[in-house]
Parts: C-alpha cells; structure tokens; sequence
C-alpha cells in the first residue's frame, strides 16, 4: 500500500497556481509541466471524452484522466473551455472493507487534507457523502480530495469552477444544498431520522473495539451511532459533526460522585449541559485511524468500568442522521467483525 505524499502535494501546488483557461491545449500544457506521460484518449460512453495519463507519482497504477466536453461550454455559450475536470490517483488499490486497508485510507487522506491545508489554508467546506471529501475552492480551480470506498483509493479531482458553478446550481434546484458535486445525485429519496439497526456484536470487546472504529471512520456529516444498554437510558453515543467526531456518554442520574471521579480520570469532560449527557469527548476531523481508535477504546472502557456493560452483546445499536440528509451510518464492520 503506497502513497507518493510529496508527489501528491506537488500536483497539487502545480495546479494550484497554473494559468487554467480550460481549453484542451491548456490542459495538455499542464499535463507536460507535471511530467505525465499521454496512455489514451476515447469516449466515456456518452457525451464527454477522456483522455488517460501516465502521472509521475511513485505507486502502483500512477493514472491520471482528463474529462473533455466541449459541447457542455458550447451550450452555456462558454467560449474556449473545453475541459470540465481531472482526476489524479494517489494511491495504490486497496481493500477498503479491511481495517489495515481503511486505516491506509484513512491516515492518508488525513495527513493530505493537513499538507493540503498548509498550502492553500483550511478547505472550503466538506462535502456530506459516503465519502471522506473535503474541497478546496481556488480561484482558477476546485479541489477535491476524497476516498473513493468502491475503488479503495484516494483521488484529487481539480475541476473547472465554471462546471463546479453548474453543479452547485443543479444542487440549490436540487436539495437546496450547495456542498454538493455531481456523485452527490441520488435518485432514492426515502430516508428516516433515525433507524434501528439489528446487528449481531462481535462476542469479544477487542473485537468490538475494531468494529466500532472502522464504523466511526464511515459517519457521515450529522451520522449518529447510540449504543445503549438497560432500555436505553445508559449508553454512548457519537456524532459527527463537520469539524469533529464528538461522543457523549448517558447515565441519567444513576451515577454517583465515585463514577463521576473515575470517568473524569479516564479522561472524560463533564457534558455540556446543552448536551443532556454526563460526560464527553471529542476528536478533530479529519483525523487518523488511529485517534478514531482511541475513542473506540475510550467509549469501551467507561462502558465496561463506569457504566458496567458485562459484554458487547449487552448492547443496543441505533443509527441515524441529525439531519433529512439519506446518508445513514454504515454498520457493516459490526456484522462482519460477529461472522455475519
């Protein structure tokens, strides 16, 4: 599993200050000052063609495609541009379903978004997908970077912002949402606030503690993960929010000052009281497999010591999302992680 992060963030330096008029010629010249190396070119299918490079990063499949169609500009009566977007791989192929693949994922993308952060500031805003995306608008382009969980790979996209515009326009018209691109279409509008999820928990907490982390690195923006215990009243519960991952954890008022002192020295923070919880902690996003981990296990022990949950299969799982976004928490890790 390899990753060419100097290589990566000088494409994306390259691009950040490259004269873009989006023309083919344009696109071509860019394409010669980053050293690729021309593969094919051929049709999409419909419509746009595309054009394959050989990149210069260091990894497996360096490939790098270019989205041609003129016809889109000629009808918004768009002189000169012919191209709508890039897309650049920075990765090897890996198996995102495996938590050594998704941790690869994941502390990748993390270290970039912060590499790419130093260079162009903090991104613009993150896009609500089943995808890590986060996305930079630049005045000649817009980036996006984003894990691709169906290829396993990493990608930055730098798009046309005359094209982005258009996108964003379908969005308002749309959703009413303008952190949006084109993956972000779905014609299955029926989602829930909440949903109760069935899922058989691994027998062992080291188990659980891998499949609550490989969830968590899958909430979507306003995701919501409860586990629950006694009813319901006693649990932990996670958020992700679109700066930080927060988990709150409940006791109603059964908890004495002895609980209260041995959750604060695990390090927990007494709740807001905005919150109605006991106690919480968060993480900043992105972050690494690793931090994700951490709150797994934190989430874990003041399950087993403070709320004395005996096993994971005392627990009750809900999944939702805070908002009318259909994005809802992936809890496959779960069933896979129990043999399902």
């Amino acid at each position: 599993m390899r990753v060419d992060m100097e290589g990566a963030v000088q494409i994306a330096c390259l691009a950040a200050g490259f004269d873009w008029d989006w023309t083919k010629a344009n696109v071509e010249r860019f394409c010669r000052h980053a050293g690729w190396q021309s593969a094919r070119t051929g049709p999409t299918g419909t419509g746009p063609e595309y054009a394959r490079f050989r990149t210069s990063l260091r990894i497996a499949t360096p490939i790098g495609e270019v989205e041609y169609d003129p016809e889109f500009f000629e009808r918004r009566r768009i002189h000169g541009a012919e191209v709508r977007e890039i897309v650049v791989y920075l990765t090897d192929l890996v198996d995102e379903s495996s938590p050594t693949g998704r941790a690869f994922l994941v502390d990748t993308f993390a270290e970039l978004a912060e590499r790419l952060s130093l260079a162009f500031g903090l991104p613009s805003h993150r896009v609500n997908d089943i995808n890590l995306k986060v996305v930079w608008t630049l005045p000649r382009a817009v980036f996006f970077l984003a894990i691709d969980r169906q290829d396993g790979s990493i990608g930055l996209r730098i798009v046309n912002p005359v094209y982005q515009d258009h996108l964003n326009r379908l969005a308002r018209e749309y959703r009413g949402d303008d952190d949006f691109d084109d993956e972000d279409f779905d014609d299955d509008e029926d989602s829930e606030d909440s949903l109760a999820q069935s899922a058989e928990f691994p027998s062992t907490w080291p188990d659980f503690v891998s499949a609550l982390a490989l969830t968590l690195t899958r909430l979507p923006v306003d995701g919501i993960l409860a586990l629950t215990a006694s009813g319901g009243d006693t649990g932990v519960w996670f958020e992700m929010g679109w700066h930080e991952l927060q988990c709150l954890v409940t006791w109603g008022d059964g908890h004495s000052q002895e609980h209260h002192a041995k959750a604060v020295d695990l390090g927990w923070s007494t709740a807001a009281p905005i919150h109605h919880a006991n106690w919480e902690r968060s993480i900043s996003w992105p972050a690494p497999y690793r931090a994700c981990e951490a709150l797994a296990e934190g989430a874990v022990i003041i399950l087993r010591e403070v709320l004395e949950v005996a096993q994971p299969t005392d627990l009750q799982l809900v999944a939702g999302n805070d908002s009318d976004s259909d994005l809802m928490p992936d809890v496959a890790a779960f069933l896979t992680a129990s043999g399902r």
